[in-house]
């Protein structure tokens, strides 16, 4: 894959605003879910909440580098220059 921002704008926005949320940016529901989770991990153990804020961070590293290389990045295959939207049912 790569190189879809421009042949897929539908599919692009919707895959920001689903990625925006399992990041946890607010006003999205993963902020407020993953900010709950962390304060009660928080209030049981110390080494917990710890190990939910590096894995919120892996979280967001790695479904950025997924945007960045599939809608940003060149193509890799011959398959990716001719992608199409899918259809409305």
């Amino acid at each position: 894959m790569g190189g879809l921002f421009d042949k897929i704008p539908l599919t692009f926005c919707t895959f920001a605003i689903g990625m925006l949320a399992l990041i946890g940016c607010p006003p999205f529901a993963g902020f407020f879910s993953k900010d709950y989770l962390l304060s009660v991990a928080y209030a049981y153990h110390p080494g917990f909440y710890w190990v939910g804020v590096i894995t919120a961070f892996l979280t967001a590293f790695y479904m950025t580098r997924l945007v960045v290389v599939a809608f940003f990045g060149p193509p890799r295959t011959p398959a990716a220059g001719h992608p199409h939207e899918s259809r409305a049912s």
